[in-house]
Parts: structure tokens; C-alpha cells; sequence
């Protein structure tokens, strides 16, 4: 009887493992059934019962490149998750051929799709605490997850496009973790990238494996090929790996500790660069807010980034398309509100009226404005300011001199945002009186004439009555040259004054009034003939 049961229990146990949920392991060079035994499965496991599952003659002789399969619940590694830290500008979640946006907070199984679109980023965080960034325009499944007796391991597969890694090292001595198998793989459709704490960048474009190693030594296998990448070594493979090459260094990278004004702007040395590549990152660098290849002449963008701190992350892309080691510059960007435009006056305008309208473009985000107008360019002396205007237009008389205006935009909660970029204003004293004018009779009209006005666009307004306050005139005109011509009404003493009028058309001082007797009409001529008598 035992001899029959024995048989029917082995094959009873053989059948239920081969209906189990299956672990696929793909063969590498070196392995045997007892070294598989050894790593990956529970002490209660024997090699010899995984002979039997697998069917393998040889446990000392497997052929590199096959499969082998098992009860995934004979792994001693449970599966494990990922979580998302970051997601932004379209990633989605394919699973179980569905596809969803993908979101903060997710938790990622193995089998997972991640497509990131043209502006598309995630952040995923693993067991022990290593990072990848999705860059966008990429492709990337998650393959085994696992934890267990030997830690954690993750095994990605990127198809297309880029990604940042950094994993953390093993916590056990460094000629012990050699002997461990990789915990963190990256495979591509090129080589695979075997990873034990290091820092990294991949990229795959048209059938191309770009490898930059940042911290530590990447294993880069093709076939049964490999060759380790050190740090600031970098890899070009396609077809046949490459030869690690040294990265280019580091653009010299300077900015301001806060930023006002959108687009962001950097131009700088960036030796041996055909092209640069620029990224805006949380200050952690577990958020890629941008992610943009510029020209090796500088960069300008970012008018999507929300305010707050961040990195600016520079780097020089060389001829080749591997990327070099990074420069790094914290900044804090307070754009918002953006500040208006200012209108009139215009910038360097001159004015000779007192009053000064002030006007800016309405913004949305603005519930108020606040202008300050001051004395020095560096609003130390102001002269005039308010928080509270809730229009776009404000007017108060000011002094001669040089002034300075800018205007803020202020949100209905109280925060305020930029100033404006400041724009100066001189207030001119209205020009001077002319001088008293020269006049000639012509016949029956009186030609006048005065020195001209050194400053430009002076024109003059002229006035002549018949009484000295001038309640009447029956002459008011305006010239642009220091002459005029006028021909009196009639008869009998004549008042005329003269100002200057200044670009703005704001007057003057009127000049001293000058007086003439004109003759009218046939009496006149016999007022003059006692005189012309005399002469004779």
C-alpha cells in the first residue's frame, strides 16, 4: 500500500505545482538547480524536487538564455509593490490592458505598464527606498517585484525612452553582496543593467542604449557579455556595446536664489556640449517638473512651473548623445501674480503738468494693486504708496524732479506678488516766459516777433484785447514759431501778452503785458498829422 501512495503523492504534489501561479527564471551563465535552490527558494524546497518539476536532466549543466518555471510560491521572496511619489502632464497606468491616469499615491504590482506622454514624468519608490525617474516620451513595465530572506528585488523592463535611477547599497559587506545577484535590473531591448547601489541614467532611443553612471558600477550585459561602468564612465551600445568613455564635466552654473519673472533663463560655459540638458526638479530631486534639451547656447522656458523651491539640474549632452555629470543650483520662483503692464507714463517719460495719471493693464489674479512712486531707483525714499487701489488707474500732483513708479498685483488673499520693472519719470518745470516781442506795422497789420525758446517743441500762445485784464480777448491763438501777425479791430490802446506752452501743452508764466496805440479809420490819420507836421 505505501508503495503505491508515495508515488501518487509525488505526482499529486507535481500536478498541484504545475497549476500554481508560475515564477519564470531565465537562465544566466553559472547557474545550477542547487545555486537556484540555495537563493531563491524556501529551505523546505530541495533541488531534487525542483528537478522533478522542471524536468532538467543535468541539475550542474543549464543552458543560458532558457526558462525554467516553479510555483512562484515555492520563491522564498514574497511580491512587493511600488509606490508612486510623483506623477504629472499624462502618465498612464496600463493594466490588465486597460490604460488610466496614472496618480500620486498609486501602488504599482509587477506586470504594470507606465506610458509617459511628451510632458509626461513619475517617481517610483521600491521596498528598500530606490528611486526611478520616468522621463517623458518613455515606455517602462514593471517585472519581478520581490522581498525575502535576500532583500529586495526589482526587475524593470524600459522599452522606450529615458530614466533616472538611484538605488541605495546593500547594508551587507561589500565581497557578500558581489556573490548576490543584482537586486535592481533594468533590462532594455539592447543590454541589461545589473545594479547593486548605485546612481544612473538610461536611455533608449531607435534601438540605442545610452548608460550614464553617476555613483558606483552598473553591469552592463549583452548575451553573455558583460562589462562594468564605473562612476562618470558612460556607455554607447547598439548592436555591440561600446567602450565606457568618460563623462563631460559639469557646466559652470550660476543663478538667482529667488526669481521673479517667467521664463526662467540660463546661459553659461558648458565645455565640450553639442546640446545641454535642462531639468527642474523638487528640492529632494523626486519630482521632474521639466525635463528639455536645449541648444549648447543656453536655455529658456518654464512658464508651466507653479511657484515654489526647486533645482535647476544643467547638464552637457555631447556629440555623441551621452550626457554628462550634472551642475546643480537651488532657487525659489515667486512669479505670481505676474505683475502688470505699465502703460503711462510712458518709460523715461517727461511731463511739465503737475498731475500725473498713472494707468496698468488689469490682471485676473489681482483683486487689488498696490503703487509705490519714489524719489531713488531703489524705492528707499518713497513719495507715494498705496496697497488698497482697485482699479488700474491712480492720479496725484507731483513735485519737479525725477520720480520712479512700479505697481504689484494683490490677490483677494492677500498675497502679494512681483513688482513690475520699475520705469522712471521727470516732472519739468513748464518753460519760461518769452521775452518781451518786437513789433512792426505793415499797413493795417501789426507783425510781432521774439527770441525763440532753446527747448524743443515750445509752442506760444498769444492774446491781445482791448482792456488790460484781458476778460475779452479778441485775439487767443497758438503758433509753433516765435512770430505771429495780427491786425487789430480797430482804433485806440491795445493790450497783448505772450507764454510759452510746453510739449504736454501745459503754459507757462504769461510774460509783462505790452500796450500799443492803434490808429483807426480816417481820425487816426488826422491824430497823426500834428506830429508828421512837425517833422516837417
Amino acid at each position: 500500500m505505501k508503495a503505491f501512495v508515495l508515488p501518487w503523492l509525488i505526482m499529486a504534489s507535481t500536478w498541484a505545482g504545475a497549476q500554481a501561479p508560475q515564477h519564470q527564471h531565465r537562465i544566466v551563465p553559472g547557474d545550477t538547480l542547487i545555486g537556484l535552490q540555495q537563493r531563491l527558494l524556501r529551505p523546505d524546497i530541495s533541488w531534487q524536487q525542483l528537478q522533478r518539476h522542471t524536468g532538467v536532466r543535468d541539475p550542474f549543466r543549464l543552458q543560458p538564455g532558457h526558462t525554467l518555471a516553479w510555483p512562484r510560491e515555492w520563491l522564498a521572496e514574497q511580491p512587493a509593490e511600488a509606490e508612486v511619489l510623483f506623477a504629472l502632464g499624462g502618465v498612464e497606468l496600463e493594466r490588465g490592458g486597460q490604460r488610466n491616469p496614472l496618480s500620486s499615491g498609486a501602488r504599482l504590482v509587477e506586470g504594470d505598464w507606465l506610458h509617459a506622454g511628451p510632458q509626461g514624468s513619475a517617481t517610483l519608490r521600491f521596498a528598500d527606498g530606490a528611486r526611478l525617474v520616468l522621463r517623458p516620451s518613455s515606455r517602462l513595465q514593471l517585472g519581478r517585484l520581490s522581498q525575502g530572506r535576500l532583500g529586495v528585488r526589482s526587475q524593470l523592463q524600459l522599452q522606450e525612452g529615458a530614466a533616472d535611477s538611484r538605488v541605495p547599497p546593500r547594508n551587507a559587506e561589500k565581497q557578500v553582496a558581489r556573490r548576490l545577484p543584482a537586486r535592481f535590473e533594468l533590462l532594455t531591448p539592447v543590454a541589461n543593467l545589473g545594479v547593486r547601489g548605485t546612481a544612473f541614467r538610461t536611455q533608449v532611443r531607435n534601438g540605442q542604449l545610452h548608460l550614464e553612471v553617476l555613483e558606483g558600477e552598473v553591469s552592463a550585459a549583452q548575451g553573455r557579455s558583460a562589462q562594468a561602468v564605473g562612476a562618470g564612465l558612460g556607455l554607447l551600445s547598439q548592436g555591440q556595446p561600446g567602450r565606457p568613455q568618460a563623462l563631460l564635466p559639469a557646466p559652470a552654473l550660476t543663478l538667482p536664489a529667488r526669481i521673479e519673472r517667467l521664463p526662467l533663463r540660463w546661459t553659461g560655459a558648458a565645455l565640450g556640449a553639442s546640446a545641454l540638458r535642462v531639468q527642474v526638479l523638487d528640492p529632494a530631486g523626486e519630482q521632474l517638473w521639466l525635463d528639455a534639451r536645449a541648444p549648447a547656447s543656453g536655455w529658456e522656458g518654464g512658464t508651466e512651473l507653479p511657484d515654489g523651491r526647486y533645482t535647476l539640474r544643467v547638464r552637457a549632452i555631447a556629440a555623441d548623445g551621452l550626457e554628462g555629470l550634472d551642475a546643480e543650483a537651488p532657487f525659489e520662483l515667486a512669479a505670481r501674480p505676474e505683475p502688470p503692464f505699465l502703460q503711462t507714463p510712458a518709460a523715461a517719460a517727461q511731463q511739465y503738468a503737475p498731475r500725473v495719471e498713472f494707468r496698468w493693464t488689469r490682471s485676473a489674479a489681482a483683486q487689488r494693486y498696490h503703487l509705490q512712486i519714489a524719489e531713488d531707483a531703489g524705492f528707499t525714499r518713497l513719495r507715494h504708496a498705496d496697497a488698497t487701489l482697485p482699479d488700474t488707474q491712480f492720479g496725484l500732483e507731483l513735485p519737479e524732479g525725477v520720480h520712479h513708479w512700479r505697481v504689484a498685483c494683490v490677490r483677494a488673499d492677500g498675497h502679494q506678488g512681483p513688482w513690475s520693472d520699475a520705469q522712471q519719470l521727470e516732472r519739468l518745470p513748464p518753460p519760461p516766459a518769452p521775452p518781451p516781442p518786437q513789433t512792426e506795422r505793415q499797413g493795417d497789420r501789426l507783425q510781432l516777433r521774439w527770441a525763440a525758446s532753446p527747448l524743443p517743441g515750445v509752442r506760444y500762445q498769444l492774446q491781445a484785447a482791448s482792456t488790460a485784464d484781458f476778460a475779452q480777448p479778441w485775439l487767443d491763438t497758438t503758433v509753433s514759431q516765435a512770430q505771429a501777425e495780427l491786425q487789430p479791430p480797430g482804433g485806440g490802446t491795445h493790450h497783448l501778452r505772450l507764454r510759452s506752452l510746453s510739449p504736454d501743452g501745459t503754459p507757462g508764466p504769461w510774460g509783462s503785458t505790452q500796450s500799443i496805440e492803434w490808429p483807426g479809420g480816417w481820425r487816426g490819420w488826422l491824430f497823426w498829422l500834428p506830429a508828421l507836421a512837425w517833422l516837417l
